[in-house]
């Protein structure tokens, strides 16, 4: 898809999580300033439609759940698909009044918060099959379910484990989803630019942008601004946004981790929670702010945009023409 290689072109410019302030001399940068950016358009864009993609998804979500019934009918078990609608969102919209500091004093990071956000829609699922699964012998279960997703793979932690997917090795699941998003969706001529071997040695040089941005030497200065800005703020453990972030993903980690042998465990007590959840705000909001105030995600775009250039500078020709073949399976 061409917002997957987006990414990748633009990774380093996800790591700027604030909301983009200034540049420090006025100009203000966004995606779209990207040099790379214009070879993964194809014209007029359409602005981001949240509530067409949410019933885009809805729509894919529906016609799986068939194509899965439909193969384990094949396979000679009962399946009855479940009903996804209204439960796809994709989260507020970013606008122009999106305030990632006011986001953070309410929601943290969203790991110990996120059920204080669902309480506020809350909606129980059903599983519509799990009356007919729980009726059926334990070796029945095993192959309804190896019928479904796929073999159960045994972790062998001294083996190397195989990470490529292969929706062939994944049940029905597998099958209906390869249907639906490489066979049937309309962007599957487009999946099959960026699977070409031809810009294979391309896409491999453009994803080297990324790193050398993250091992320039300005980048260590703009995480030096933003970690002592939190110093300043009393979290002096930090060198990165990215360290902060994670710091309280292993928080939540930890207390399954540490009760991983009680079968009884559901989770941190109610005052563990709260706690979890202050510590959490705290931390995300001088996040938040230390990068608003350091212009961290423009000045670190400023960085590899400038990186980006000199690799358009040198790739100019094999980059148009890879946007004229994406050009041309968008059509």
């Amino acid at each position: 898809m061409p917002a997957a290689a987006a990414a990748l072109a633009l990774g380093l410019t996800a790591c700027g999580s604030g909301d983009g302030g200034g540049s420090g001399d006025g100009g203000e940068l966004t995606y779209e300033d990207s040099p790379l950016a214009e070879f993964f358009t194809t014209g007029e864009e359409a602005e981001f439609d949240q509530e067409a993609e949410e019933a885009r998804y809805a729509e894919e979500s529906a016609r799986i759940e068939q194509l899965v019934a439909e193969c384990m009918a094949e396979q000679g078990f009962e399946y009855t698909p479940m009903d996804s609608s209204g439960s796809v969102s994709f989260g507020p919209q970013m606008d122009e009044d999106y305030d990632a500091v006011e986001n953070a004093r309410q929601n943290g990071y969203g790991f110990f918060t996120w059920e204080d956000q669902a309480e506020e829609n809350p909606e129980e699922f059903v599983d519509p099959n799990q009356d007919y699964v729980e009726s059926m012998s334990e070796s029945e279960q095993t192959a309804y379910y190896e019928a479904l997703s796929g073999p159960m793979v045994e972790y062998d932690e001294d083996a190397e484990m195989e990470t490529e997917y292969n929706w062939e090795d994944s049940g029905c699941y597998g099958s209906a989803q390869h249907q639906v998003y490489e066979v049937e969706s309309d962007q599957a001529a487009t999946m099959d630019v960026y699977s070409d071997p031809r810009w294979e040695e391309l896409m491999t040089a453009m994803s080297a942008t990324y790193e050398q941005a993250q091992s320039d030497p300005r980048m260590a200065e703009i995480n030096e601004a933003w970690a002592t800005c939190m110093a300043d703020a009393g979290h002096a453990d930090f060198a990165t946004p990215q360290e902060s972030m994670d710091s309280i993903m292993n928080l939540q980690n930890s207390f399954w981790e540490d009760n991983q042998d009680d079968p009884d465990y559901t989770g941190p007590t109610e005052d563990e929670l709260a706690t979890a959840k202050e510590q959490e705000i705290a931390l995300a909001t001088a996040d938040y702010t230390c990068q608003d105030e350091t212009d961290f995600a423009t000045e670190q775009m400023r960085v590899q945009f400038e990186i980006e250039q000199e690799f358009v500078d040198e790739n100019r020709a094999e980059l148009e023409a890879f946007s004229e073949a994406l050009a041309g399976a968008e059509q």
